[in-house]
């Protein structure tokens, strides 16, 4: 092989593997990857409503990941009042994330934004 077939060769290869490069960095910057779970919607709704920072946003993943758990704790005991108790889990859960996680500059926001909400859409809304 000569010298300017070599060099030709290196330069596709080059050009190539520099385009492949960019298609998936500009894939994953315009499409990043979805956190999983079952509450992954309604925390990113939270974060940008209220603009949680990433201390928050931890503490939030887990009190959602506790309410998680207490549901299907529920779920398992299949309880006659599961409602009421569902109800009740919900509130604690709104509690918890109003006390720890949403930012005292917003907290006047967070108490209107929930104020149409009645104690049976409280328990389902985070699940």
């Amino acid at each position: 092989m000569n010298s300017e077939r070599l060099w030709v060769v290196v330069l596709a290869v080059t050009s190539f593997l520099a385009g492949a490069a960019a298609s998936l960095f500009l894939t994953l910057r315009r499409n990043p990857v979805q956190e999983y779970g079952p509450h992954a919607a309604y925390e990113a709704q939270l974060v940008e409503t209220y603009g949680i920072e990433a201390e928050e946003r931890r503490k939030l993943r887990q009190i959602l990941d506790v309410y998680h758990e207490e549901i299907e704790v529920l779920k398992a005991r299949q309880l006659e009042e599961y409602d009421a108790e569902k109800a009740k889990a919900g509130e604690d859960c709104f509690q918890r994330i109003h006390d720890w996680v949403i930012p005292a500059d917003r907290l006047a926001q967070f108490r209107r934004d929930l104020e149409p909400i009645s104690s049976e859409t409280i328990a389902g809304r985070p699940e």
